[in-house]
């Protein structure tokens, strides 16, 4: 069995069905998660690896280093306990979680726990970062940006 065909299964056999699980030709699948946060699970075939990415916020216009100065000590934070990094995505725009582990190993269950963790902290995360923004400037926060898969960062 591929790492591919791993995957599907396994998401296949999580217990809601609120998304095709099949991923694309690009070994992508995209979910929705609370209306607004698009979490995408990718297998890269060749590397034998799961990776999770979801967007948390758009950039706001003006991001100043002050921004990016908590985003970066918000990663450090991160680093200390858990296995998600942000990012900013390929095209500039948004702010991303992001997290990798090779397929092998896992189990459907494992994989599971894997995914509602990362959606759970991804989300909390993203709740924090937009907490901080509003308390500092006021600022408009936009939810997941709509693009295509195309623009998620690659890991």
């Amino acid at each position: 069995m591929t790492h591919r065909q791993t995957v599907e299964a396994w998401l296949a056999a999580l217990p809601f069905d609120a998304f095709d699980n099949r991923l694309d030709e690009k070994g992508e699948l995209l979910m929705t998660v609370e209306g607004e946060t698009v979490v995408r699970v990718r297998v890269n075939e060749d590397l034998g690896v799961l990776s999770l990415c979801a967007y948390l916020i758009e950039l706001p216009d003006g991001s100043d280093a002050e921004f990016l100065k908590m985003l970066l000590q918000t990663n450090y934070l991160l680093s200390a306990g858990q296995s998600i990094a942000l990012a900013v995505d390929d095209t500039g725009a948004s702010v991303v979680a992001v997290f990798a582990h090779p397929v092998d190993g896992l189990s459907a269950e494992q994989f599971g726990a894997l995914l509602s963790s990362f959606v759970e902290n991804s989300l909390l995360i993203r709740n924090g970062v937009i907490a901080v923004m509003v308390e500092r400037e006021g600022t408009q926060v936009a939810g997941a940006p709509s693009q295509t898969a195309d623009a998620w960062i690659r890991i």
